[in-house]
């Protein structure tokens, strides 16, 4: 009778993971506004060094939004941004440690993917 119970509870629970799954997906496909935002982690950065990357980071931010789109193509959109800007930023401050988290915010701001690149002395860590 124990052997029945154990079998009964644990097919719930794994249809319940499988069900959460589906509505990740389904997130995930469907289509909204999102808008880009950064932090950065200062690391080794001067105070002066800090408030250069921040200015760079503000004029490749600025008013970055994506209408229309689901989240996997926001992300790989926003992944080809980082990685065009990324070179020009590592040879602005050789040597350095540091972290930039692009913030993807869907339309009721909340943070709904976070992409790191983290740059280790002077190169990106990957």
């Amino acid at each position: 009778m124990l052997a029945i119970m154990m079998v009964t509870v644990l097919s719930f629970s794994f249809a319940s993971c499988d069900k959460d799954k589906d509505k990740d997906d389904d997130n995930k496909n469907a289509k909204g506004t999102y808008t880009l935002s950064y932090e950065i982690v200062q690391g080794d950065l001067t105070s002066e060094q800090y408030q250069t990357l921040n200015r760079a980071m503000s004029s490749y931010i600025q008013g970055a939004q994506f209408e229309d789109k689901t989240l996997d193509e926001v992300t790989n959109e926003v992944n080809i941004m980082a990685s065009s800007y990324a070179s020009g930023i590592i040879q602005e401050f050789p040597g350095k440690s540091f972290t930039v988290k692009l913030l993807i915010k869907n339309a009721s701001r909340e943070t709904v993917k976070t992409i790191a690149i983290e740059i280790e002395n002077g190169q990106i860590k990957n």
